[in-house]
């Protein structure tokens, strides 16, 4: 939490990838989007069910990007990397598990079988109780794979865009 909060870079590129999504990008100015642009279109109301993300740069190119820290929405815990790559006229983002729900999920992986272990169980009625679980656990994952893989696409996609316009960085001095 203290990483994220203070946008240390390590871990913005540091985690268990669950979407790497790549996209090419023929035409592209040479800078990048302004963070504001980012947040202003991710920025969530009411309404939404992802919550409102936050963007930084934490490199010249490359873009650490966090739900909020507290939230009481579904994946308020997302986060990753968005990386404009000029050299190879790509767009990449790299979304990463989340490392609260990691550990719930692990929990609930190794939950069942405790229960067999230490329980007064037989072991057909752990089995079934597992079973039960597993499934549970199953189509939880499932549907936060394809709920994460909806918002880092979003960001992928309007990242693209955003790069091919001719966004002028304003002038100094």
């Amino acid at each position: 939490m203290i990483l994220s909060a203070t946008w240390n870079k390590i871990y913005f590129t540091f985690g268990i990838p669950i979407v790497v999504k790549k996209i090419s990008v023929s035409f592209h100015h040479t800078n990048t989007p302004d963070c504001f642009i980012f947040e202003k279109k991710f920025k969530s109301n009411w309404f939404d069910l992802h919550p409102s993300l936050f963007f930084r740069e934490v490199e010249k190119g490359i873009y650490g990007f966090r739900g909020a820290l507290i939230g009481l929405r579904r994946g308020s815990g997302i986060y990753g990397v968005l990386i404009f790559d000029s050299k190879n006229n790509l767009v990449t983002v790299k979304g990463y598990m989340n490392w609260s729900a990691l550990c719930f999920f692990l929990m609930w992986f190794v939950g069942p079988p405790s229960f067999y272990l230490f329980g007064n169980y037989a072991f057909s009625e752990a089995l079934y109780f597992g079973a039960i679980i597993y499934g549970i656990l199953l189509v939880n994952l499932g549907f936060y794979y394809f709920y994460e893989y909806v918002i880092f696409s979003a960001i992928a996609e309007f990242a693209a865009l955003s790069w091919r316009r001719n966004y002028i960085a304003p002038a100094e001095g």
